[in-house]
């Protein structure tokens, strides 16, 4: 995926929630007065500490607009946006439908940028890439709700969101919390994909001169960063001028001939890019390379046999999975990021699994998000796997 693309995935996707912009000052207007207090929805502010001392943001929408506050059977869900109208965005779908949605926004985020010693302008702040995403934010995330509610969530997850899922199925801690997990468009294996801009960036090495002239934060809209992205765009002869189109690997192959909005693409560009570290681009840009789903490399033997005890990353072991934990994967024909092959890859990766796949032969990897359809293509096929899994 291209710097851009994991800006975006990760933002608008880690499901516990959309990905949401949080602005850094807490003076400043959040996700809740911004966009779902606007539609009428309640919305709650919190905040949960991580194992390893940062201090995320999530917001949590308890119920429908004309839910019963008082109904104990309702569920904490997973959701992934909000960014769409109400009868469009699967937060607000969940929420009418009486679950308890919360929205979470890992390390690195606008809403995610504390931490109990560190500023997030210090190098080990950022020091971190999807593996710590999945073993201590959704963790955190997870044993927050849990405390306020009593009861196990259902994870749903988008694009970076999937990747965050698939290493948090590593973690016994993280599963005992997790009712089910759902992937929109699962990113794992990257073997594959076709977005030009994503391969010349992987292949490009960019993440090697960022670290090397001390960048560890990775914001694709300003400074350095943004200066190289716009030369390798220039170098490759790829049109980078509309940043949403480049970020998602848009080709515009809607489900059932529907559109994405091109008008809201500046409403979009408030909350969007965000930033990540270094490193994360760096495991991604690896897999890009090697085709596997690997663990950060450290870049020599020596370093790897200091971490992982052999000269290596090892590849995360799907062998770990719970068997009986129901999992749904909705993928898309026409996504160039979680593409066919490497999708059917991580199908058989999963084969002990209790696995659901729904295939869209006409989706692409932005229809997930933001198709004006997906609310009938994908969403309802969301809402019917929640309702079949035993309370």
């Amino acid at each position: 995926m291209t710097m851009l693309q994991l800006v975006i995935a990760f933002l608008l996707a880690i499901e516990l929630a959309a990905g949401s912009r949080l602005l850094k000052s807490t003076s400043n207007p959040s996700i809740c007065e911004t966009i779902v207090q606007g539609y009428g929805y309640p919305c709650l502010q919190d905040t949960v500490t991580t194992e390893d001392g940062f201090v995320l943001g999530m917001q949590r929408i308890p119920h429908g607009i004309n839910h019963n506050t008082d109904n104990n059977e309702r569920d904490p869900g997973a959701a992934t946006f909000v960014m769409n109208t109400p009868s469009q965005s699967l937060a607000f779908i969940l929420a009418d439908q009486g679950y308890d949605v919360w929205l979470g926004n890992t390390r690195g985020s606008d809403a995610s940028l504390g931490h109990i010693s560190l500023s997030n302008q210090d190098k080990e702040f950022w020091n971190w890439s999807f593996e710590e995403h999945g073993k201590y934010d959704l963790l955190a995330m997870l044993q927050l709700i849990y405390n306020t509610t009593g009861s196990r969530s259902h994870f749903i997850g988008y694009s970076q969101g999937t990747t965050i899922g698939l290493v948090g199925l590593t973690q016994p801690k993280v599963t005992s919390l997790l009712s089910s997990v759902v992937l929109l468009n699962p990113v794992a294996f990257l073997k594959n994909i076709t977005p030009p801009f994503t391969i010349a960036l992987a292949h490009s090495y960019l993440e090697k001169f960022l670290f090397s002239v001390g960048i560890n934060e990775f914001n694709p809209a300003k400074g350095v960063v943004a200066g190289e992205l716009k030369e390798i765009c220039k170098i490759q002869g790829i049109d980078c001028s509309n940043v949403l189109e480049v970020a998602m690997g848009m080709y515009l192959k809607q489900c059932n001939n529907a559109y994405i909005n091109r008008t809201r693409f500046p409403y979009y560009l408030q909350f969007l890019p965000q930033s990540t570290s270094t490193k994360n681009l760096a495991l991604y840009t690896q897999m890009i390379r090697s085709g596997g789903f690997d663990w950060y490399d450290y870049g020599s033997p020596a370093d790897n046999m200091k971490y992982y005890n052999q000269t290596t990353p090892p590849a995360i072991d799907f062998s770990t999975y719970p068997s009986n934990l129901p999992l749904l994967l909705v993928t898309g024909g026409e996504d160039g990021l979680a593409d066919v092959p490497d999708v059917q890859r991580l199908l058989d990766s999963l084969v002990n699994c209790n696995v659901t796949h729904v295939f869209r032969p006409e989706c692409g990897h932005a229809d997930f998000v933001w198709g004006t359809n997906a609310h009938t293509d994908i969403y309802v096929d969301v809402a019917n796997f929640l309702k079949s899994i035993p309370k």
